[in-house]
């Protein structure tokens, strides 16, 4: 094999590590990250499949349901375009939680954009996120549409 074809071979072999880790963290650390003043290494972001892995495979997660309005619609960085996850802020009562959702593509397939002031019902399970508790969802409803995203283990319907 010539050097050239080395040379690409490592590069690629590089991207393909680092991709998940530069996707999150050069796209959008500063809505997490900056806060929580922790870091990437600290955001949570990369440990919600370790924290779901952890927990025993034959108890799901104990899920709660929320209703809020949606103040904000995060739209994190996927390798295709509509791969990448949508996290909404709701503001439910007087708390303002934040929910990770699906893949956009599977969101805009299934008919559930969502926009800022639409009103969501959420059930999902907790996971600590930079020092900070997320609502990893497992059904979402909007305008008396229901669609389920995950199982109760947190295995994706899309």
């Amino acid at each position: 094999m010539n050097r050239t074809a080395r040379f690409i071979i490592s590069m690629l072999a590089a991207i393909a590590l680092a991709f998940p880790a530069f996707a999150h963290c050069g796209q959008h650390c500063c809505h997490d990250c900056d806060d929580c003043g922790a870091g990437c290494d600290g955001c949570g972001h990369h440990t919600m499949q370790s924290r779901r892995a952890a927990q025993s495979a034959s108890t799901p997660a104990v899920e709660q349901s929320r209703e809020g309005k949606v103040v904000e619609v995060i739209y994190l960085p996927g390798a295709a375009s509509d791969s990448g996850m949508v996290e909404a802020r709701l503001m439910a009562g007087s708390q303002q939680i934040l929910v990770r959702l699906a893949p956009s593509g599977f969101l805009h397939r299934n008919q559930m954009d969502i926009c800022e002031g639409d009103t969501l019902t959420v059930t999902g399970y907790w996971v600590a996120a930079g020092g900070r508790e997320t609502l990893v969802a497992t059904q979402m409803a909007k305008g008396g549409q229901t669609v389920p995203l995950r199982d109760g283990w947190g295995r994706s319907a899309w």
